[in-house]
């Protein structure tokens, strides 16, 4: 089952931060978790995918989850999977198995939701940063280069996590960031 959604599916709304571009995702679900998370099979894929789409003006994503955690999300109430659901175009459907009902997530325990979320991504970039000091004094760059990634990465995250109730399994830091200004405009 592959589901679209970004402002291509809903040409109401335009999120992308670049004129011209417009984005969206593909989420792709699996029946198990460890189809989700092989990465050399969505690192084949995505390679075969932006191939053909290298002169396309657009910004887009795979997502892969399973369909155990696709279900969680809208039983929770999670934004990212209650908009598939609301906006999202499906473009293939298997047929083995079916998506739960959306269901609202009270506004209380989003907030709640949403602190722990940026209490744990936050703490976890600071940390990070902590390294990126303790590496440069000691001339150890290359190291502190990647604890900077890990804390962008993680601050990011926090931004996005918070704001969407979702945190894409992302490491490109780049898309991370358009992925942060696109939520929170004129940031």
């Amino acid at each position: 089952m592959r589901a679209a959604t970004g402002s291509m599916t809903n040409t109401s709304k335009t999120i992308s931060p670049t004129p011209n571009k417009s984005d969206f995702d593909i989420l792709v679900i699996t029946e198990d978790r460890e189809t989700a998370r092989n990465s050399n099979l969505w690192t084949q894929v995505e390679k075969e995918y932006y191939g053909v789409l290298r002169n396309q003006r657009t910004v887009s994503e795979i997502i892969s989850h399973d369909i155990e955690y696709v279900n969680t999300g809208l039983r929770e109430g999670r934004y990212f999977f209650s908009d598939i659901k609301k906006e999202g175009v499906l473009l293939y459907d298997s047929g083995k198995y079916k998506l739960e009902r959306k269901r609202k997530i009270d506004p209380l325990r989003r907030l709640e939701i949403a602190e722990e979320d940026f209490e744990q991504w936050f703490e976890s970039a600071n940390g990070f940063l902590k390294g990126v000091s303790f590496y440069i004094r000691e001339k150890e760059y290359k190291i502190a280069a990647f604890e900077l990634h890990q804390a962008t990465e993680r601050f990011y995250s926090a931004v996005i996590l918070v704001a969407s109730g979702y945190r894409p399994k992302l490491h490109n830091i780049e898309k991370l960031g358009t992925t942060a200004a696109a939520i929170i405009p004129n940031s």
